[in-house]
């Protein structure tokens, strides 16, 4: 792992008493005059209700020592390019993203987690299977094969095949998996009848059951990856020469994530806000979400693993994750 590096840094930062100031749009760092100068951090996230603790983050940090400069993108993929492109300091990715950054040799390192859940399987209303009747599931697989929508290469996706496996359903030979990258088109086709179901997100998937035209099948959590979903990674060279910046972020997001998680009605609250979304839509929604600063190293190295399995990395990772994930902010955070 690189925490002792970022101790060296962190040390070197003490010693030299300098805060730092990133600029809005170069996210560079400048040396103040002030010692008392909070440090500026330029992140970026997506909007999902797994996404809460990077939204409300903005309302903590106006009582923390840090500016924060949020930047909202449309996919993870943005996210990532913007953070290999130093216009952010600091993005909300995926255990999978990361992954993808280790194989090109990305200028990426892990910092905390942020989510857990918010993935599903489902089925279409029509086929009339109920929730975890995995024999009916296989029994329609022996008559004919699913048309399934997935992001293809998502967690999502990733999360659904490993918890068909486990419950010995081979989904390269029983599922016509259709790479329908939008989210958002997920539920229209279902509903349309084009796929019998699919390999979601929230709140799609919540909207999908709201609508009447497909259920939860399952939460394809039971597998060794466990629920990872979302987490926060750096540029790592930012990082490196910016620790006190880092760690204002952890602790920030962790008082953030802490809030949302013991206090029910703020957690609805501020994902109604966030999403647009009504009650009923927000409740279920969170339902499948819980918040969780661990890094999930372990789920990432099975997600490593997987993913060469199925094609999606050319080489097995396992062995290359520790180099680019740092659990100490974490740890000084929760300590």
């Amino acid at each position: 792992m690189r925490t002792p590096r970022f101790r060296k840094a962190i040390a070197a930062a003490l010693g030299t008493a300098v805060a730092l100031t990133l600029v809005a749009c170069t996210p560079s760092t400048e040396a103040d005059d002030s010692t008392d100068a909070n440090p500026t951090v330029v992140f970026g996230w997506l909007k999902s209700t797994a996404d809460l603790a990077a939204y409300h983050a903005e309302t903590v940090a106006e009582d923390e020592p840090i500016e924060l400069q949020s930047e909202l993108f449309k996919t993870a993929v943005d996210v990532q390019t913007a953070l290999n492109s130093n216009q952010i300091n600091i993005g909300m990715l995926t255990p999978v993203h990361l992954l993808r950054g280790i194989e090109q040799g990305q200028d990426l390192l892990q910092i905390s987690g942020n989510t857990r859940g918010n993935s599903g399987i489902m089925l279409s209303s029509e086929l009339g299977i109920e929730n975890g009747d995995w024999d009916a599931l296989k029994e329609l697989l022996e008559e004919r094969k699913l048309k399934i929508a997935a992001s293809r290469g998502s967690i999502n996706e990733a999360l659904a095949i490993a918890t068909f496996e486990h419950h010995g359903i081979d989904v390269e030979k029983s599922i016509e998996l259709i790479n329908v990258t939008d989210f958002s088109q997920h539920g229209e086709g279902i509903r349309l009848g084009e796929f019998d179901g699919a390999f979601t997100m929230e709140t799609f998937a919540t909207l999908m059951q709201v609508g009447g035209y497909a259920e939860l099948f399952a939460t394809p959590y039971d597998t060794e990856a466990g629920d990872i979903n979302t987490i926060f990674v750096a540029n790592g060279t930012w990082a490196e020469e910016n620790p006190e910046a880092v760690q204002a972020f952890v602790d920030t997001i962790a008082k953030a994530s802490n809030a949302l998680a013991s206090d029910d009605e703020l957690n609805i609250e501020v994902g109604m806000e966030l999403m647009g979304i009504d009650r009923e839509t927000a409740e279920m929604a969170l339902a499948n979400n819980r918040y969780e600063l661990g890094l999930g190293v372990e789920e990432t190295k099975v997600f490593a693993k997987l993913f060469f399995e199925l094609g999606h990395l050319e080489r097995d990772l396992t062995d290359e994750v520790d180099d680019y994930v740092d659990e100490s902010f974490v740890q000084a955070a929760t300590k």
